[in-house]
């Protein structure tokens, strides 16, 4: 029942999805928004197994060839097509294969593929989506997954800048083993946003390098003078988060004993911070320590 659903969707759909490939771009626009309202915004909304039939039988194809498409608008419409299809389907088996290296090519080398950074913010969270919808799947994928983060980290957006913080420590969790070959590149991207000027952009650029180093601490040594001035930041947020993340990696590293003289002077700098809940944090963090 459902193959017959998907098949008569598609049928439905067959000269749209010929006209993805047409030369003319507002054809391709057309196509898109039609597809969209009958796949994404369909009322009642159609059967997840229907929808992945239909998906993977004749549409994923032509639908990832237009994230380089040479019309912006398009290509923006086929990131949110696919970005609908992705938060439906059952399972994303069929699309991680080839959806990671599609983004890949458009945001996984510098300079960028994708010019545009409003629609480079749609893949990163289209990246986002697919790792937490589908964790046991991207070991294979985690080169290119771990060239993504590290080129996106690199961006002068800071929307970008930032959200990719947390696409890392979503990798760190859910693929540590394969993403760790690829930490010392990813924390060296993410290393030179420690100074950036906005508060924000350090605080989670410490945060994602710190998930990191519990995967692979060898970058830890080239670190340790840029943690110290990050715990006499001054924004006061920065200062307490620098010195609650070192605590915690004193006690989670495999062995911590090996970096006391580069994580100690963190926490000890934080004991004399002008701020009384900095300073109940360094406290807090040596007693653990």
């Amino acid at each position: 029942c459902n193959a017959m659903a998907a098949a008569e969707l598609i049928q439905s759909l067959a000269r749209d999805i010929n006209c993805l490939a047409e030369e003319n771009r507002s054809t391709r626009k057309r196509a898109l928004q039609k597809i969209t309202t009958a796949i994404v915004d369909a009322s009642p909304p159609l059967e997840a197994e229907v929808l992945a039939a239909a998906w993977d039988g004749a549409l994923r194809a032509p639908v990832l060839k237009l994230f380089g498409d040479a019309v912006e608008k398009n290509r923006e419409m086929a990131l949110t097509l696919t970005t609908g299809v992705v938060e439906k389907l059952p399972s994303l088996e069929s699309t991680v294969p080839t959806l990671i290296p599609t983004i890949a090519a458009r945001v996984g080398t510098t300079p960028f593929q994708e010019t545009c950074e409003e629609v480079r913010l749609q893949l990163l969270e289209l990246t986002q989506l697919t790792i937490s919808r589908a964790p046991a799947q991207l070991a294979p994928y985690a080169k290119a997954l771990g060239s993504v983060c590290a080129s996106l980290a690199t961006d002068s957006f800071p929307d970008v800048k930032r959200g990719v913080c947390p696409l890392v420590k979503g990798l760190a969790a859910a693929v540590p083993e394969a993403i760790g070959p690829h930490a010392p590149v990813l924390v060296r991207a993410l290393a030179a946003n420690l100074s950036h000027q906005h508060s924000k952009t350090r605080s989670v650029s410490l945060d994602a390098i710190c998930a990191l180093l519990l995967v692979d601490d060898s970058t830890l040594p080239d670190l340790a003078d840029r943690l110290v001035i990050l715990a006499m930041d001054h924004a006061p947020v920065v200062r307490e988060q620098c010195t609650k993340l070192i605590g915690d990696l004193l006690v989670q590293l495999p062995d911590p004993a090996l970096h006391y003289s580069r994580l100690l002077p963190v926490i000890v700098t934080g004991l004399s911070d002008d701020v009384p809940a900095a300073r109940e944090v360094a406290l807090a963090a040596l007693r653990r320590a």
